[in-house]
């Protein structure tokens, strides 16, 4: 285990998750950045700070951590970087298709 590090979100990490995960949800069907702050990114902030160095590398010196679909959320990818003593999660990378393409048997091989 690596050592345990405060995590910080960049102003356009928040941004970009917003998009995604609108507070309060959105019409479409969006999940709520509300759940989305008590899951994904909670287990993301949780692996970042504890153990930065132990997650995949993107390209040095990125790290990421990918989330699998769940019923709420699509896959996604969270990009962060060590700066100083601290990490600053500063990207998202979002399958916003998942959903419609395991539910269109079109798609299906």
């Amino acid at each position: 285990m690596g050592v345990k590090r405060e995590v910080r979100l960049s102003d356009s990490f928040r941004a970009e998750a917003a998009v995604h995960f609108p507070p309060g949800g959105s019409i479409d069907g969006k999940p709520p950045w509300e759940m989305f702050e008590k899951g994904p990114l909670r287990a993301a902030i949780q692996a970042f700070g504890e153990d930065f160095e132990g997650n995949a590398i993107a390209y040095d010196p990125v790290r990421i951590v990918q989330m699998p679909p769940t019923v709420f959320f699509p896959p996604m990818t969270i990009y962060a970087i060590l700066v100083e003593d601290w990490v600053e999660i500063m990207s998202i990378d979002v399958d916003s298709d998942y959903f419609g393409r395991i539910n269109d048997p079109d798609d299906w091989p």
